[in-house]
């Protein structure tokens, strides 16, 4: 096995198989790691009091695992930034179920030393986006459904298909639902990383065509041994993926990064005409949720809460602008489009758009992807030799 390499896994645990919903490789390969100590935790998924909420739990005992099978498409919890908080605490090794979103937090938070990477296996999962959840409560609602009669949802080639109590099964167009708000959370729509190959490993089913099994790629050294060590003790039994399955999987990539830059056309369309953006920022009423749940905001001391120097002004709502401008550029460069300020936000300020509109210039300015790479230097912080050189930025005493 190498790096690259691209298999079709099942798992060889019953008990998994029957939970699971696509080949069970996940929960096996975190119940193995586990069970021979190759990490002292899991971060992971569990099911709630119903398919809306999504409980993030840390779990040290193998058997617990299952109870992570399957996948919650209205949960959206903040992954990254608690791997750092339990980091802090613990010197230990954890194994995360993550989004490419969540993954390339974990880059970021590595390359400013806020965690350290090698104490970290991500196993990434293949995303289509997520739904908003209140949206779609009162969407079926209005359509003489119970919403909490869900038992499975999942979204596929374009339809969000969900199946209910009694076997009821209604089948939604992403395409009808988005134009009513009431698709996928708009950052997932904007998204061009489906497949999250920044993470150790990158499992999903696409490519599969409805065969039972897990498509698994070798994203990095220590996805390949986790891999490796669970195919040699017969925890999943693997077969390489064929021509065809790869290009099956290739295809449905590329058609959702191709709908994400449309849609990422339609947001970022000219913003900053008639201070479109400032406009937006009067309904702000300073609760800093933006900041406190942003995977990536870390300072100990917040500028925007400092007294010596005052850079907001306190007691004033709304803030100036400055008080939302100062964070969004903050993390410009680093922003992962993960949408957590924007679900936050109690104000319904589109903040998670001029967060990744941002973000995208400035990847052009520096030709820097956050999170895409551990080995690519951060921006500013090295000077390019071309401009070291350069003699006109010398400066002469007056």
């Amino acid at each position: 096995m190498k790096t690259g390499d691209v298999y079709i896994g099942v798992s060889s645990d019953e008990q998994i198989l029957e939970k699971a919903e696509n080949g069970g490789v996940v929960t096996s390969l975190l119940k193995f790691a586990l069970k021979s100590k190759l990490i002292d935790t899991v971060l992971a998924v569990k099911a709630g009091k119903n398919r809306y909420e999504g409980i993030l739990s840390f779990i040290t005992e193998p058997e617990e695992i299952k109870e992570c099978a399957g996948s919650f498409h209205f949960a959206t919890p903040g992954i990254a930034k608690n791997v750092k908080k339990y980091l802090d605490t613990y010197n230990k090794k954890i194994a995360v179920v993550c989004k490419s979103c969540d993954a390339r937090a974990l880059i970021e938070l590595a390359k400013i030393g806020q965690v350290n990477i090698e104490n970290i296996i991500m196993i990434g999962l293949n995303c289509s986006g997520t739904l908003a959840a209140v949206p779609h409560i009162n969407m079926l609602r209005e359509s003489g459904i119970d919403p909490y009669k869900l038992t499975y949802e999942d979204i596929d080639d374009d339809k969000a298909i969900l199946k209910f109590d009694g076997d009821a099964q209604k089948i939604f167009h992403l395409n009808e639902l988005e134009e009513k708000e009431l698709g996928r959370r708009r950052n997932c729509q904007r998204c061009e990383y489906p497949i999250p190959r920044m993470a150790d490993l990158a499992c999903g089913k696409w490519g599969l065509n409805g065969q039972q099994g897990t498509f698994v790629e070798l994203c990095s050294a220590k996805g390949k041994t986790l891999f490796e060590k669970a195919v040699s003790n017969g925890v999943i039994e693997i077969k390489t993926a064929s021509e065809e399955q790869i290009k099956l999987r290739n295809q449905e990539e590329a058609k959702k990064v191709s709908s994400a830059k449309a849609r990422q056309k339609v947001d970022f369309e000219t913003p900053e005409d008639k201070f479109y953006w400032l406009s937006y920022m009067q309904a702000c009423i300073k609760c800093y949720g933006c900041r406190d749940v942003c995977p990536l905001c870390h300072c100990k001391r917040c500028v925007l809460e400092r007294d010596v120097p005052q850079t907001v002004e306190k007691g004033i709502i709304p803030p100036p602008p400055t008080f939302g401008m100062i964070r969004l550029f903050h993390v410009a460069c680093y922003c992962v489009n993960c949408g957590q300020c924007e679900d936050v936000c109690s104000a319904d300020i589109p903040i998670s758009a001029l967060a990744h509109y941002l973000s995208k210039d400035a990847t052009e300015l520096f030709d820097y992807e956050s999170g895409v790479n551990l080995d690519t230097r951060l921006p500013l912080s090295s000077i390019p030799e071309a401009e070291r050189v350069n003699k006109s930025t010398e400066l002469k005493a007056v």
